[in-house]
């Protein structure tokens, strides 16, 4: 069953070439995305239902759940899909959005920590340092909160596990 939208700017008007559209299964679990063409982006499902995010490549605008719920997936609409019923303008308009590049650094505030995870609160981009102990992230909403993460099932960039969480909350 196919599933289509477009990817707007913020005036609801304007399509947004270079956008993707990320589909999430009813768990909030990554399944795959798609890049538009010209704003315009399709999917060809099996029934159930399905979270839909939407966010620019360049990161000048802030990511997007459907409809109309921010960043953050828990506040997302679900989209049914059943089969053989079409369902058409599953739309995005996307807002200007924030950049922050995150620095990690041993306590003596010069030795780099590589492989750090870095998570936006309660939103979806992450990120993972790098060796020379940073990473820009993008696509964020305004003030939003970064937390540090060490060990545990947060830590997707198998970093190391021996320094305390970290929070700041309006990065």
């Amino acid at each position: 069953t196919e599933l289509s939208g477009s990817v707007f700017e913020a005036d609801g008007q304007t399509k947004l070439g270079q956008t993707s559209v990320a589909l999430f299964n009813s768990n909030g679990q990554y399944l795959f995305g798609t890049a538009t063409e010209g704003g315009d982006y399709s999917f060809y499902l099996t029934p159930g239902d399905y979270y839909l995010g939407a966010f620019d490549h360049a990161g000048n605008y802030a990511m997007e759940f459907y409809n109309e719920a921010g960043a953050q997936i828990n506040n997302a609409t679900p989209v049914t899909v059943e089969a053989g019923v079409p369902l058409m303008n599953i739309d995005f308009t996307l807002e200007t959005g924030g950049k922050v590049t995150v620095r990690v650094t041993e306590a003596d505030g010069t030795t780099p920590i590589a492989n750090a995870t870095i998570w936006t609160q309660d939103y979806f981009p992450a990120a993972c340092t790098n060796s020379h102990d940073s990473y820009r992230l993008h696509t964020l909403p305004l003030d939003t909160p970064l937390i540090f993460k060490s060990g545990g099932p947060d830590n997707i960039c198998n970093g190391p596990t021996n320094y305390a969480n970290q929070y700041w909350p309006n990065a």
